[in-house]
């Protein structure tokens, strides 16, 4: 499996649902010399990155039979799906539909709300930037509220005695990591460069640095740069 990636994009998300998942991936890194420009994403042995995908961004996710898939939506929940035991996403029709809710949500209206943030506009349509993603992000410090994470997964709860026999089993309902927070997590970021507001959003803050204390998330940052 291949995850082609640029370091500060978007990417960061597959790489942390891979690293949560413990699934064994090689990561291709993508070199963009005329940012904006198609022609210049290259692969690492210089040829061009269309040729991965037409549309010339990342991620992309390649499997070993070939196919490959695009969109971070489409990825993370792939991944979440090939390692059903770790609740990457919930697994009841609803709970799994919720979260593409979230992702689809964080792609639209977090995710692209930055683009102008990272374009030659007048200052007007920045500011108008930053008030919009001001605006969602509170909303998701609301959501935040009395929670670790975003959604809750069903936890399997091993019983063992006094020795360590194990006795059984049973699944428990409670807040843990999905897919969708480490795609929240990458457009966070972003805000410190693109200088969105995030003052007083207490319960996204401390999401924030939860999410930056995960040791998955920690060895996809450090794998980010090299």
């Amino acid at each position: 499996m291949k995850l082609y990636y640029q370091s500060g994009t978007c990417s960061l998300s597959p790489r942390i649902a891979l690293e949560e998942a413990g699934i064994p991936y090689e990561a291709v890194r993508v070199t963009n010399q005329k940012m904006g420009d198609p022609e210049g994403q290259r692969l690492p042995d210089g040829s061009d990155f269309r040729a991965v995908n037409p549309l010339s961004y990342v991620p992309v996710l390649e499997l070993d039979d070939g196919r490959r898939l695009f969109e971070n939506p489409a990825i993370v929940l792939y991944i979440a799906d090939l390692v059903p035991e770790k609740q990457l996403a919930p697994q009841d029709s609803f709970g799994h539909s919720k979260v593409l809710e979230r992702l689809c949500f964080i792609g639209s209206e977090l995710h692209m709300g930055f683009t102008p943030l990272f374009m030659d506009v007048p200052d007007a349509v920045k500011t108008s930037a930053r008030g919009h993603l001001r605006h969602r992000f509170s909303w998701l410090d609301q959501e935040l509220q009395g929670r670790d994470y975003q959604f809750d997964t069903q936890l399997l709860i091993e019983e063992r005695d006094t020795t360590g026999n194990l006795l059984g089993h049973h699944h428990q309902s409670g807040p843990g990591f999905t897919v969708a927070d480490g795609y929240l997590f990458t457009v966070l970021s972003w805000t410190e460069f693109a200088q969105v507001d995030l003052a007083g959003l207490t319960n996204l803050l401390a999401f924030r640095a939860r999410m930056a204390a995960r040791p998955a998330v920690q060895r996809a940052l450090a794998l980010e740069n090299q």
